[in-house]
């Protein structure tokens, strides 16, 4: 499988690329991994680690707010996989506040990051996947269903990036390539970290959920790679939530007690 994988360097998109390179090893199938990040010593790190016998990984740096930046990592890094059967974008960024207080700079980037680099990364990569009828997975949140005060424009960028998905589904079936999006709650990445640093704070926001723990990254790479693999091959379209049971859990008024992450 040759998969490119956004924000690998750390949090959920290091479980995916970790959790692919472990089933390829596990199937002793050939894996190719590109490892998109601006983060370019954290990527080359997972890349190493991960590279070895049937797996390779290529840290490849992006900035995900800058097109010109897309085009050059999509460019650079099909020659290096050698054609292209997956897209998992994943990386995002949170400028919270309120949305009265929310400068435009704040607003422009997390569209920029959460949702125009999710579709522009899809249409750079369409012939690839059209060619290999590929797979896309976009990781959103619960956060793109259930509004949370204080989140600035997270909750409406990843609602942008939820419908993309839906939207990639419907147009792009009838060429072969699925497109599912997957939505976590509450997980412990470095985007949460300063929350969960308190064990109050995160007990307490393990009691909201009812499977009665804050998610890991593992959880949401699992469900990833059953989208990008052949059993989810009659699945598109679909949006999965990751989180404990929290979603379905809320109830009027509830919403805003916890914020999804």
């Amino acid at each position: 499988m040759k998969v490119i994988v956004t924000g690998a360097a750390s949090g959920i998109g290091r479980a995916v690329a970790r959790r692919l390179a472990a089933d390829a090893r596990a199937r002793d199938l050939p894996c190719a991994l590109a490892l998109l990040d601006a983060d370019e010593a954290g990527g080359r790190a997972v890349a190493d680690e991960l590279t070895g016998g049937q797996v390779t990984a290529h840290a490849v740096p992006v900035d995900l707010a800058r097109p010109e930046s897309i085009a050059s990592a999509v460019a650079t890094t099909l020659p290096l996989l050698g054609g292209l059967d997956a897209l998992v974008s994943n990386a995002g960024v949170i400028k919270a506040g309120p949305l009265a207080d929310l400068e435009l700079d704040d607003w422009d980037l997390a569209f920029n990051v959460n949702t125009r680099a999710a579709w522009l990364l899809a249409k750079a990569c369409r012939p690839a996947l059209v060619e290999s009828r590929g797979s896309i997975v976009i990781v959103a949140s619960l956060a793109a269903v259930a509004p949370t005060g204080g989140m600035g424009a997270y909750s409406p960028s990843k609602a942008a990036a939820r419908m993309l998905a839906l939207q990639l589904a419907r147009e792009w079936g009838p060429d072969g390539v699925r497109c599912n999006c997957v939505s976590p709650g509450s997980t412990a990445t470095g985007m949460t970290a300063a929350i969960f640093a308190d064990a109050a704070k995160k007990q307490a926001r393990a009691a909201s959920i009812p499977l009665g723990r804050v998610g890991e990254p593992e959880d949401v790479a699992d469900v990833v790679a059953f989208l990008l693999g052949p059993d989810a091959r009659y699945v598109t379209g679909a949006d999965i939530a990751v989180d404990g049971g929290w979603g379905a859990a809320l109830v009027p008024g509830g919403v805003g007690v916890a914020r999804p992450s």
